[in-house]
């Protein structure tokens, strides 16, 4: 990616202090623990599953064949053997009355769902404590609680809602609503007396002082705001967006931030740590949410020329073979970190995929405190984890899908490795550098980050007691800086497998052979260009 320069280039180097090895568990008794806990989830889950194909199948044999698809259809799978993981995104508001629904098969099933509820409602208090809490899975077991019982309320506060109107909300939807805001369809949050305007196809002028607002048709107030010095300003809940794109568009570039912003504080939880809104509320009953928060600067340029224009002084001629870049902050030069994006009207590239690398190396780096990454060694995992993020697509239903065997750039990590035999041992590709992963002094680029995204994705959904989470606990150590000659685990320590092994497995995972570790649910589909998304 054309952001591997910048990314680490205003990181400070000192090294950062590592807990007493008195005050932690032993490295192996931690992941144990882990891995016992993902398979407490899993028993609760198929004891629930089991339990709804009795009652659908007793249905069936009654000739109720409507019902017992509907009690089917109540089943959520954790999945083995395939390949994906399935995310519940959480809403802004939960109207009254929608908390509750009624369920096929009646008070039977109600139970059934409500037992599953409790026990993994206790699972998620569980996973949170102790001195090495597990935050990624109990924020999965509370959206698992809420998609069986969506009015409990305990486990509505801890995923940051409040009570509002007889339902729940975020502190942030509520705000907008007393500020006399609506959401829109399209353009998201709006003043109440926007909407008649909007459905007219009108969209506010540029400002004139002392006037009232005037509205034109779209196409003329988006032609207005083409100038980046009155480009449209927008606001969402995590993001500062300027854009001179139409401003339908750019809102829903901006909801695509927002739905990653979920999914990767869900999934990063653990790397993130104790300063994440979920683990204070863990802490405290009395902490309803985590305020403001800080909000990250994007900038969404309505061409590439306009973009390489903006970006050429500063990236060089490699900013013209980039779709997007995440820039840290420059303290000597105040300029804040920001990523950098533009519309392709046409969709003749992936622009989505950049979107969801770059923007997840913005949060990573903005959000999870100071790194003290080096360029030593361990590099491939910084970009590993942005492709790794590139594989998140969107489903029909309203849920996302991230991992598993898609996108040009794993087809070309396997197509290498598996029918040309080009394949960077894991004990060789660990050991590169910065410089060295982004092929500066010769090497291959394409390869490497092929690699690293292959490898990712595997470890991400490698299951068992060394599994995501013994790798997010390397991921994070390799941010603080803490995997360095004999202060830190290497990466077979932390798995507790060998190299060798591990390129086994992961040669497996290329073929589309199922491997020694199990995939969790998962989903095909991409397009893209690799060569121009592999810097």
């Amino acid at each position: 990616m054309a952001s591997t320069f910048w990314l680490i280039a205003a990181l400070a180097t000192s090294l950062a202090e590592i807990p007493p090895q008195d005050i932690l568990p032993p490295p192996e008794a931690v992941d144990a623990a882990a891995g016992a806990l993902r398979q407490e989830r899993r028993a609760i889950h198929d004891r629930e599953t089991s339990r709804l194909l009795t009652v659908a199948g007793r249905l069936e044999n009654e000739g109720k064949s409507d019902e017992a698809q509907a009690v089917r259809g109540l089943i959520r799978p954790l999945g083995k053997g395939s390949d994906a993981t399935r995310f519940v995104p959480c809403v802004d508001i939960v109207p009254a009355g929608s908390a509750t629904r009624p369920n096929p098969g009646g008070e039977e099933i109600a139970a059934v769902l409500s037992e599953a509820a409790d026990a993994l409602f206790a699972l998620a208090g569980k996973s949170a404590a102790g001195v090495e809490p597990n935050l990624a899975l109990a924020d999965a077991c509370l959206r698992d609680v809420l998609e069986r019982r969506p009015d409990h309320a305990e486990a509505r506060r801890l995923m940051g809602y409040i009570a509002y109107n007889g339902g729940w909300a975020t502190p942030y939807a509520v705000a907008r609503l007393k500020e006399g805001m609506v959401p829109h369809a399209t353009f998201g949050w709006v003043l109440g007396d926007w909407v008649p305007h909007l459905e007219r196809g009108e969209l506010p002028a540029l400002p004139v002082k002392n006037q009232a607002t005037r509205w034109l048709p779209a196409s003329q107030a988006d032609a207005q705001r083409q100038e980046w010095s009155s480009a449209w300003k927008i606001n969402t809940e995590h993001f500062q967006i300027q854009t001179n794109a139409p401003l339908a568009d750019a809102i829903a570039f901006g909801r695509k931030l927002e739905a990653l912003d979920d999914l990767f504080f869900a999934l990063m939880a653990d790397v993130i740590g104790p300063e994440l809104p979920l683990a204070k509320r863990f802490r405290s009953k009395g902490f309803a949410t985590a305020g403001p928060g800080r909000t990250h600067l994007v900038y969404y340029y309505a061409n590439q020329n306009e973009y390489i224009d903006a970006l050429l002084p500063r990236q060089g001629e490699s900013i013209r073979e980039s779709l997007g870049i995440y820039m840290p902050r420059e303290p000597k030069r105040k300029i804040p970190g920001a990523s950098y994006f533009y519309r392709d009207p046409k969709a003749q590239i992936d622009t989505t995929a950049t979107l969801f690398h770059e923007a997840s190396h913005q949060l990573l780096f903005e959000t999870a405190g100071k790194s003290d990454y080096s360029d030593k060694a361990n590099y491939w995992v910084i970009e590993g984890m942005g492709c790794y993020f590139e594989t998140l697509k969107f489903q029909s239903d309203g849920t996302l899908r991230i991992g598993g065997m898609v996108g040009p750039r794993l087809a070309i990590a396997r197509k290498r490795a598996i029918d040309h035999g080009e394949f960077m041992p894991t004990e060789r590709l660990v050991a590169l550098g910065r410089n060295a992963f982004n092929g500066i002094n010769g090497g291959d680029v394409y390869l490497n980050y092929a690699q690293a995204m292959a490898l990712t994705t595997f470890l991400m959904q490698r299951e068992g007691a060394h599994g995501r989470d013994a790798f997010l606990d390397y991921v994070r150590d390799v941010y603080k800086g803490r995997t360095r000659a004999k202060i830190g685990r290497s990466l077979q320590d932390r798995l507790q497998v060998s190299y060798e092994t591990l390129d086994a497995e992961l040669l497996d995972y290329l073929k589309g052979e199922e491997t020694a570790a199990p995939i969790l649910d998962g989903a095909r589909d991409e397009s893209g260009d690799p060569a121009r998304r592999g810097r």
